[in-house]
């Protein structure tokens, strides 16, 4: 009897496998299996693909318009596409000696031999064999696994798992027994080895490391060469680095525990989207997204990222930077992925034009034979210029640049008091008030155009031209994600101004006190946010900057809602005396000022923002303003001391849930505004020495350390009127109204 047709169709992918081949047939379209059998090859017009269909393994050309020779071995996110152009890379074959991308021909077969080698030959040159090379069957996982399967005993012989390039899927991990490290690639579409890796090292410490771009052999170089850590060193305790299902990057160990090295995701993200972790060619590690309903592989978005100070940051012996000697960092605002840029100042030019991240070097003129060529050029430009009736403008705009359009090494530029007139309309629209002075909005022309805030200094005779400029120019190489950014600055007879990035999200202030609470997680993401830039300022710069006016109406936010502390530099330009003065008489901000500021006992220290965090970190929570109506000689102390009392008192008898309004985020997350309600009492011990540092505050509030036991302060004598004595929700936040809460 013959078969039917349908009997055909349903068997026929056993029948192709078991001829050798490793793609199945349905209607004008190859299909490929998730299998490679003995005896099969894969060409590059052949690949594997996924059960799910979510991934694809094969030699494919991920970007043949910019590399078309740059062909490689790899796994990709195939969102049912017909091959791998543009698609995203997640593992791709690696020569151990060069560490860079092993790079096939259109030619070039992966071929599972019927000895049960597997091997990417060219034909008689193998290019790629893996570590354990024998099996009887490869197969692409529904994880991104790639399985060589051993062909007597059954078991896994190889994995991909265990041997990641530049990225981590959900399901990997990484240990300092399995010698697995993380290698950036050299530019996003180059897949040569570029210059950072994260290492799991036998001391038991969690690196990240800077290379030399001129040793392609070496994975870390010298040990200074880090610039971060996770401290664990010889511990004992063996960290293992996880990536789990819900995108959430860590390390852990029987010592220390669970420790977050991004921000950590919601518990459904595994339902939702798909997610890998990479070590960027800019040296930071992101973790991405993608929504499981859209078929566009390019919509990755950036969830979290460590280090987040990376601008910041540098080796430890050595003193490197992420940019090269006379470069300097900028954190693009302009793209999702906040992506690390390195540029030039004035009067320098990159030494690679392709990879600015080599470093600057000053534009002279040689002495000798290469002098004349300089200047056979520059008089060929010049001739051109004057054909084209330019260079009398040219000429004067050269002559006019140092006074005009000065940079500082920093990258600031230099405004005139008229080119701030012109980019603000006659300072016409403004934008805030302060102690400081006002502030403006204006927009600016140079390199392109972009809306700036321009805030004008009140006049201080104590500081001369140099001492300002240098001050400022101190400041201005300050770069932090989650501090505004200076632009530039006017110096110019009695005028003194600054000029800013515009942020036009608005202020904490506008985001916390409305009539409709904010998401929790958006609370919780900013108050993390601003507890890293006042640590960057703490303890990141050169020299330690207290701000001395932390509040909400100082956070602002960008167009992409990532909080931003303002107002940072003012404390400095303006000298010690000044802003004491000016602190102190800003109205309304009281009860976010330290006690100390009034005691006139000890030395003021950075203690002061840390309890004006607590401050503002307990309005967090419970979107409530603590800045109400101030009584006769009190500076908001007793306010505050009241909250941070009900917030105890709902601590110790476990109703914290009454702090966030029946806010249904919250409550699902009440482990955690617990914990963020505990570290804001710590905040506002009135004793500087018993609150944390701003570095343990970022700790707490990520949950990498744990929040030690509640104080046991005396108890004011309006504490028993604020208890709450039941359950219904009307003894939320609104309850301290009584204690002038507005």
């Amino acid at each position: 009897m013959k078969p039917s047709i349908s009997f055909l169709l349903r068997f026929a992918p056993v029948l192709l496998f078991n001829l050798g081949q490793p793609y199945l047939l349905m209607g004008d379209a190859a299909r490929q299996a998730n299998q490679l059998t003995v005896g099969s090859s894969l060409t590059p017009t052949q690949y594997l693909t996924s059960s799910s269909g979510i991934f694809a393994f094969g030699i494919c050309n991920v970007d043949p318009s910019l590399y078309p020779h740059q062909i490689l071995l790899a796994i990709w996110f195939d969102f049912g596409a017909s091959d791998c152009t543009n698609k995203t890379v997640v593992w791709f074959a690696r020569d151990p000696t060069s560490n860079s991308a092993v790079i096939a021909t259109k030619q070039s077969v992966l071929k599972l031999n019927s000895n049960n080698r597997l091997s990417l030959v060219d034909g008689q040159a193998t290019l790629w064999t893996p570590s354990q090379p024998f099996g009887s069957i490869l197969e692409l996982q529904d994880s991104g696994n790639l399985w060589l399967l051993a062909a007597r005993r059954g078991g896994v012989s190889w994995q991909s798992f265990d041997h990641p390039t530049h990225a981590l899927l959900p399901g990997q991990s990484m240990t300092n027994s399995s010698g697995t490290y993380l290698l950036s690639k050299n530019t996003d579409t180059d897949f040569s080895a570029g210059r950072f890796t994260l290492i799991v090292q036998a001391d038991d410490n969690i690196v990240l490391y800077m290379r030399d771009p001129g040793d392609i052999n070496s994975l870390a170089g010298n040990a200074g060469n880090h610039y971060w850590s996770s401290r664990t060193w010889h511990s004992g305790q063996v960290p293992t680095i996880v990536f789990d299902n819900s995108g959430n990057l860590f390390y852990n160990d029987s010592l220390n525990g669970y420790r977050n090295l991004t921000m950590k995701q919601p518990p459904d993200s595994a339902e939702n989207y798909y997610h890998y972790a990479a070590l960027d060619p800019d040296g930071t590690v992101r973790v991405y997204a993608h929504q499981k309903n859209i078929t566009n592989g390019t919509a990755w978005e950036v969830v979290s990222m460590f280090p987040s100070d990376r601008c910041s940051r540098m080796t430890k012996y050595s003193i490197q930077t992420i940019c090269g000697p006379n470069a300097y960092c900028r954190i693009s605002s302009n793209s999702k992925e906040q992506g690390i840029n390195c540029e030039c100042p004035y009067g320098y030019v990159y030494m690679d034009g392709q990879h600015g991240y080599r470093g600057c070097w000053k534009i002279s003129i040689p002495a000798g034979p290469q002098r004349r060529i300089w200047l056979y050029l520059i008089i060929g430009i010049l001739a051109i210029s004057f054909a084209t009736s330019s260079t009398c403008n040219l000429w004067q705009r050269y002559t006019n640049k140092k006074a005009k359009r000065s940079m500082l090494s920093a990258g600031l530029r230099s405004f005139t008091l008229k080119e701030l007139e012109r980019a603000t309309d006659g300072f016409k629209e403004t934008l805030g008030k302060g102690g400081f002075g006002e502030v403006y909005k204006g927009a600016v022309s140079y390199p392109q155009q972009y809306h700036v805030a321009v805030k004008k200094l009140i006049k201080s005779d104590e500081n001369s031209e140099r001492d300002f400029e240098n001050e400022v120019q101190s400041i201005g190489q300050i770069h932090h994600k989650y501090l505004v950014r200076m632009i530039g600055y006017c110096k110019e007879g009695v005028h003194r101004m600054l000029v800013f990035e515009y942020m036009q999200g608005g202020t904490l202030a506008d985001f916390i006190f409305r009539s409709e609470r904010p998401y929790w997680s958006c609370l919780s993401e900013a108050a993390i946010g601003i507890a890293k830039g006042l640590e960057y300022l703490h303890e990141g710069c050169k020299s330690q900057i207290i701000h001395c006016d932390i509040k909400p109406e100082n956070i602002l936010f960008d167009d992409k809602n990532t909080p931003k502390i303002t107002d940072f530099g003012i404390s400095k330009l303006l000298g010690d005396q000044k802003t004491h003065h000016t602190v102190t008489t800003i109205a309304g901000t009281r009860p976010y000022v330290a006690p100390e500021w009034f005691d006139g006992e000890g030395e003021v220290s950075g203690k002061v923002d840390v309890y004006s965090f607590g401050v503002m970190l307990l309005e967090m929570i419970c979107c409530k303003r603590v800045a109400g109506e101030q009584r006769p000689n009190d500076q908001g102390h007793g306010t505050v001391s009241a909250l941070r009392a009900w917030a105890e008192s709902l601590i110790k008898n476990g109703r914290v849930e009454l702090m966030v309004q029946g806010d249904s985020e919250a409550l699902a997350d009440i482990g955690n505004v617990e914990r963020f309600a505990l570290v804001a009492i710590w905040c506002l011990q009135r004793d500087p020495s018993s609150r944390p540092g701003m570095r343990k505050v970022v700790q707490m509030l990520e949950g990498t350390m744990v929040v030690d036991p509640l104080p046991d302060p005396p108890r004011p004598p309006s504490f028993s009127a604020i208890l709450p004595t039941s359950s219904e929700n009307s003894h939320s936040c609104s309850t301290v109204h009584t204690l002038q809460v507005d």
